[in-house]
């Protein structure tokens, strides 16, 4: 006899599925994804690491461009620069 509420034949649990992480999370990525550093991903390493880096002596899977907005957003610095005596031009 079972209690009230109680199934006298339990069913197992299914262990619960974990979701793989987003690129942007730290998880896999693909091209075409938005990753950790908010831009996009777009080369992708085909197996391990790459060396990487101004000096090359970093490691990456991937190559991610800059956000161009938002809060990450990458923001070029505006020089005055002289094209002749008599002008200044802003880049």
């Amino acid at each position: 006899m079972g209690v009230s509420g109680v199934s006298p034949h339990p069913s197992p649990s299914s262990p619960a599925k974990a979701e793989a992480l987003t690129c942007a999370e730290g998880g896999v990525c693909a091209v075409g994804n938005t990753g950790p550093g908010g831009g996009k991903v777009f080369y992708v390493h085909a197996s391990g690491t790459f060396a990487c880096g101004a000096a090359l002596a970093s490691t990456c899977k991937y190559l991610e461009a800059a956000p161009t907005s938002g809060t990450a957003a990458w923001t070029d610095v505006t020089r005055t620069w002289a094209t002749n005596v008599n002008s200044n031009q802003t880049t």
